[in-house]
């Protein structure tokens, strides 16, 4: 399994995880215009919490843009408060 998820994640994913934070991206069930959509979810103590949503993406590389940016920006405002 652990070699299964080295072949998927990048090292971006792989410290947003380490992080606490995960983003799933996905097509929303529509026919026309193709949209896509991307949870950002953060882990709490007992489960993972849905942090944010955002939709209106026309293809998935602009929503894994997205959430990998709102992601960082996310790490480096809770690593400022601290």
């Amino acid at each position: 399994m652990d070699f299964i998820l080295t072949l998927i994640m990048d090292k971006t994913d792989k410290a947003f995880l380490a992080k606490g934070y995960w983003y799933q991206v996905t097509p929303l069930a529509s026919i026309k215009p193709e949209e896509w959509i991307v949870g950002i979810y953060k882990k709490g103590k007992h489960s993972w919490v849905t942090e944010h949503c955002k939709g209106g993406f026309k293809d998935p590389m602009k929503a894994i843009e997205y959430a990998q940016t709102f992601i960082h920006d996310r790490i480096y405002e809770d690593s400022n408060c601290k």
